[in-house]
């Protein structure tokens, strides 16, 4: 079976009265577009970074971040080779989240 960069997130659970949506709504509201998030998984899929390790997922960071959950990818890996942004079938700046979340990683 064909490897298209991805796998499956592991179960985690949720509590909604305790989760920190702070950091999402700090990045969406700067760019909003980033609701467009379908979570196709092309991003990951189109990743050197991911395909080598599979430490770094923007579709991953995305939901997780959305779930008001800590981001598991390590932005700081990033190459910044903005084929995650070419591959998006919905033209979302996905580069910019994971330069945004390498800039919150450094500073921590």
């Amino acid at each position: 079976m064909p490897s298209f960069g991805f796998a499956p997130m592991a179960k985690k659970s949720v509590n909604i009265y305790q989760t920190d949506k702070s950091l999402w709504e700090q990045i969406s509201a700067n760019h909003p577009e980033l609701w467009g998030c379908i979570a196709c998984g092309a991003c990951a899929a189109a990743c050197p970074i991911n395909a080598q390790s599979g430490k770094l997922s923007v579709r991953r960071s995305n939901i997780e971040l959305n779930r008001g959950i800590e981001p598991t990818a390590q932005a700081a890996e990033c190459q910044m080779c903005n084929r995650c942004a070419l591959v998006c079938p919905k033209g979302l700046n996905t580069r910019r989240v994971m330069y945004l979340l390498g800039k919150i990683e450094s500073e921590n």
